[in-house]
């Protein structure tokens, strides 16, 4: 299943057109009437649009520079279309392949702790669950368990929101701790 979609203009009148195409998993992404003097920063940037990935996480692989350009051996965001070996041409627009990889910024794992819009969290390893405490309710079938769903804070004191069963029969409880 390939899918072609084609890209904003980014042409001038200088050199020959160029077109990018992009195999990105299952999808090509098609850059077509680029100029010459467009960079691959600007390639990047038209990408993003397409893939939802960031520039700064893009890796394109299967461009390589000609022997000769200026900025070194490797392919960079400044590196220039016309700088790089071509490889494949349409008459008189210039094709370049290659492979697009990289991961959408909602995929990508963030530290917990580098989050401020998380829950609190309850330390259920200080309550005591013997008989008799106040976070365990004695029936007369005998203890129940418990299954703590929600905190909530109300009058200075927490209110622990759970689930008791005990022999098939559920029901809500509300426990204080203060």
């Amino acid at each position: 299943m390939s899918d072609t979609k084609p890209a904003t203009d980014v042409s001038s009148s200088e050199g020959p057109k160029v077109t990018m195409v992009a195999k990105f998993g299952k999808e090509k992404i098609t850059l077509s009437d680029l100029s010459s003097t467009t960079t691959i920063g600007e390639v990047k940037t038209l990408l993003q649009s397409h893939t939802a990935i960031l520039p700064k996480r893009q890796k394109l692989i299967g461009l390589k520079k000609n022997k000769g350009a200026p900025g070194g051996a490797t392919v960079d965001d400044d590196t220039a279309l016309a700088d790089l070996k071509v490889k494949g041409s349409k008459g008189s627009e210039i094709v370049h392949q290659f492979i697009l990889m990289g991961t959408p910024e909602e995929n990508i794992f963030i530290d917990p702790h580098l989050k401020e819009d998380l829950p609190d969290i309850i330390n259920d390893f200080d309550l005591d669950f013997n008989a008799g405490s106040a976070e365990v309710s004695i029936d007369n079938v005998g203890i129940t368990n418990h299954q703590f769903t929600d905190t909530q804070h109300h009058n200075d004191s927490t209110l622990i929101v759970g689930q008791s069963q005990s022999k098939g029969r559920k029901s809500d409880k509300v426990y204080r701790k203060d």
